[in-house]
């Protein structure tokens, strides 16, 4: 999955289930945060279960993609400015 940087860990998450939320913040075990048009974090490492949340701390829109490994490929469709994803991995 792409990232973006400054992740935070938080505790054990609330959300249940894989798939993808956006709009209000959701609880999550990691944020990760898009500035200066860069996702300066490439990886970001979560156990089953947990939550990460991406939050476009940017000036322009930003999309985040999941690629291979287990579970099905998905995406964040376009993240405008100040908007976030969730994403909760099996």
């Amino acid at each position: 999955m792409a990232a973006g940087c400054d992740a935070e860990r938080r505790g054990p998450s609330t959300e249940q289930g894989s798939q993808p939320k956006s709009g209000a913040a959701a609880k999550a075990d990691v944020t990760l945060y898009m500035r200066n048009v860069q996702f300066l974090a490439q990886r970001a490492r979560v156990k089953a279960g947990e939550t990460v949340l991406w939050k476009n701390s940017d000036t322009m829109a930003h999309t985040v993609t999941k690629q291979g490994g287990p579970g099905p490929e998905s995406g964040s469709g376009t993240i405008a400015p100040g908007g976030t994803f969730a994403y909760t991995f099996k």
